[in-house]
């Protein structure tokens, strides 16, 4: 078993939005939800950007709280309009009952300073008394609030990632994606809000604070330099990252937990170190529907799609976009919503990851064969062992018989003489697939030729393969020949192919640790809004595979060590596994 390292930070970072309002947005009620006559009340929503440091937890365990606090990026932190839902009701967000709400919409805001908002006084035309209020920053331009008339159709209403596959294409989005960047997060009430209205006069306006958070998580790595590999094979340089199970079937509104999956939810409810919080598909279970197009990573191991395809992947997985935190510079790989499972679930099927891609450069002397190998050169995996060609793989399994595999076909007359040349000279454990190609050919029998029947022919134009050598240097050409993917054709007999030395890693992301690694904690894996997961790549064990799930032949579990942090900066944990 191979042991790995894992610091992580988790937080809900409570980002407070300000919503700003013109001196003409007034919320006119006709008295449903409260009692007694309509009056005429000012209020002022005032919003502050939680920062800096508070407290402190020696490694992260779950929970709501972290030890700091990081501000985000300006884009993330932008509200242009809000909507709130102003209703009355004793047990407040959690009531049992479905009371009316009231919709009130903010079509500005007003930047106090970095991180303060605050909106003109509004009029409220609704009876005097208590009332909650649940807040959504930057709602988008539907004007979905307007048919949101009740508290559980508040509480359950979803909110969907850009991408989304859904049809719920009136529904708005977590953040809006464009060429030019990103924008327009979505963010809605952290907590439970009670203010009373008292006929409050627009010189001396009732002042409400509300706190906001975004429904977005963000993923960020970091990976200096060239990491030696513990197991001595050579070293890995990290090239970039992507999200593979970029989950994309919506999330609630309203953040909900729960003391186990299945039961009894709490609508803006703490974390602990044993609840869970629920998306709309934690109990229900989730499909490779619920999942981004071609980011399903099941179907990405099993060549379901374009992305077993190593060149899909180099274009795919990108080095991500710098950005600056505390002095320090982080890669962005991108925004992804709340996925929660039970502590049941399958990883690869279920939980959101990250795939880096790296350069692999082999040790000396580790790259088997007559031939020479240069980094950042492609080479080839089979049974464990490394070589700079697939003609070096041949002569690892046949040894110098193999230069006269050619002459040897060449002087066949028939396909009986094929036949028996198969019987004398090849076997099943052929790295190739030339056993199995001239075996079909003699089955399939018709009119003799030799002609594509030498290993030279074969490998061009079923691999789409071929060498050229030059003294003790060769250099391979991978897939050539329309659609052939020279990994796809030879991954069946055993061939991993590191084209440029090109190889992957898969990392589940975790957002709490229990220290019991006999076990699944709650909340172990997953994502939750509001948080950024920050990835430090500080070591590898080896090899990586030559596309995300395609492990090396030794069979040796792929180790990397990763720091996460998120919104609020936990302390470094270790997990050994």
């Amino acid at each position: 078993m191979k042991y790995y390292y894992k610091h992580i930070c988790g937080l809900l970072f409570l980002a407070l939005v300000a919503v700003g309002c013109s001196q003409d947005d007034v919320a006119a009620g006709d008295g449903e939800g409260g009692v007694g006559e309509l009056t005429d009340s000012y209020v002022t929503l005032n919003f502050t950007m939680a920062f800096a440091g508070q407290g402190t937890r020696s490694n992260p365990t779950g929970g709501e709280n972290g030890d700091r606090t990081e501000a985000g990026q300006d884009y993330e932190n932008e509200i242009s309009n809000a909507v709130a839902f102003l209703y009355q009701d004793d047990a407040g967000v959690n009531s049992s009952a479905d009371p009316q709400v009231t919709p009130i919409y903010f079509s500005t805001v007003n930047k106090v300073a970095v991180g303060e908002y605050s909106t003109n006084p509004v009029r409220i035309t609704l009876p005097n008394g208590d009332y909650h209020i649940i807040v959504v920053a930057n709602p988008g331009s539907g004007q979905w609030w307007n048919s949101t008339t009740t508290l559980n159709a508040v509480r359950d209403y979803l909110v969907y990632s850009p991408t989304s596959q859904s049809s719920q294409t009136s529904n708005p989005t977590a953040w809006t994606e464009a060429e030019d960047g990103y924008s327009d997060f979505l963010m809605s009430s952290a907590s439970d809000a009670l203010f009373t209205l008292e006929s409050n006069p627009q010189s001396d306006p009732l002042d409400v604070d509300v706190s906001v958070e975004r429904m977005a998580a963000r993923i960020d790595y970091q990976a200096e330099g060239s990491f030696p590999c513990s197991d001595q094979t050579g070293s890995v340089e990290i090239l970039g990252a992507a999200i593979v199970n970029d989950y994309n079937a919506g999330c609630y509104l309203l953040k909900r937990v729960a003391d186990e999956v299945g039961g009894d939810v709490t609508y803006l409810g703490n974390e602990t170190l044993t609840n869970y919080v629920i998306d709309p598909k934690t109990v229900s279970g989730k499909a490779s529907t619920d999942y981004k197009e071609d980011t399903y990573y099941p179907d990405i191991i099993d060549n379901g799609n374009d992305l077993a395809d190593p060149n899909v992947w180099a274009d795919y997985v990108k080095k991500g976009t710098p950005i600056a935190v505390d002095g320090k510079t982080w890669n962005r790989i991108g925004y992804t919503m709340e996925n929660t499972t039970p502590t049941t679930s399958d990883l690869a099927s279920t939980n959101t990851g990250v795939v880096f891609k790296a350069r692999f450069s082999p040790a000396t002397n580790t790259v088997k064969g007559n031939y020479d190998y240069s980094r950042p050169a492609t080479f080839f995996s089979y049974r464990g062992a490394l070589y700079a060609s697939m003609e070096d793989v041949m002569k690892s399994v046949y040894g110098t018989a193999f230069d006269d595999f050619d002459n040897k076909i060449a002087a066949c007359k028939s396909w009986e003489d094929v036949k028996a040349f198969i019987a004398e000279n090849l076997n099943q454990l052929d790295p190739s697939g030339y056993d199995d190609y001239l075996s079909g050919l003699v089955e399939a029998g018709g009119t003799f030729s030799t002609d594509g029947l030498t290993w030279s022919e074969y490998m061009l134009a079923n691999c789409g393969y071929s060498s050229t050598t030059s003294g003790n240097n060769v250099a391979v050409t991978l897939d050539q020949g329309s659609g052939v993917v020279t990994r796809v054709a030879l991954r069946p007999y055993g061939v991993s192919t590191y084209e440029n030395a090109t190889c992957y890693y898969t990392w589940w992301v975790k957002h709490s640790n229990d220290n019991d690694n006999s076990k699944v904690g709650p909340m172990e894996y997953g994502i939750v809004r509001n948080n950024i997961y920050k990835l430090t790549v500080k070591s590898v064990a080896g090899l990586g595979g030559d596309v995300p799930g395609g492990k090396p032949e030794s069979g040796d579990d792929i180790v990397i060590h990763v720091k996460v942090n998120d919104w609020m900066l936990l302390d470094e944990e270790e997990i050994i596994m």
